[in-house]
């Protein structure tokens, strides 16, 4: 997938998989929505987040991704930057809140 090859991509996972290819490759219009609870149950039935997003949590063999939380993936440097870039927002949204009333009543 480096270089976008998608016939040369998808014979390889068919191929992975023994399963036969035709050599065509397609596209159909899809929609992917991810709810903001990313699919986790109600909160009568969910789990806790320290379940999942700690060391030797549900979460910990699931490779290759970032999972807050997990010591392996512990990374002080983008805790950082995360909350930064919250504050920077926050500070954004009120700023911008704050001029539009002041600059609102300097009109009047």
């Amino acid at each position: 997938m480096q270089n976008l090859n998608w016939t040369k991509a998808v014979a390889a996972g068919m191929a992975a998989v023994n399963a036969p290819f035709s050599g065509k490759v397609d596209f159909i219009e899809t929609d992917s929505t991810w709810p903001i609870t990313h699919m986790v149950a109600p909160k009568e039935k969910a789990l806790g987040c320290v379940e999942c997003h700690a060391s030797a949590g549900r979460l910990e063999k699931v490779p290759g991704i970032y999972i807050p939380g997990r010591a392996r993936d512990h990374a002080a440097w983008l805790d950082t930057a995360g909350w930064a870039l919250a504050a920077l927002t926050l500070l954004g949204v009120l700023g911008h809140g704050l001029g539009r009333i002041f600059f609102s009543k300097r009109k009047h």
